[in-house]
């Protein structure tokens, strides 16, 4: 159970943090 809650961390935190690339690349295009 431990396992599965760190491993949904991990994938959760890459995704905010490919979501937070994406935004800035973004904003630094429309700016």
């Amino acid at each position: 159970m431990y396992q599965y809650a760190n491993y949904y961390v991990i994938c959760y935190s890459a995704v905010n943090w490919h979501i937070g690339t994406l935004n800035n690349y973004i904003y630094g295009m429309v700016i």
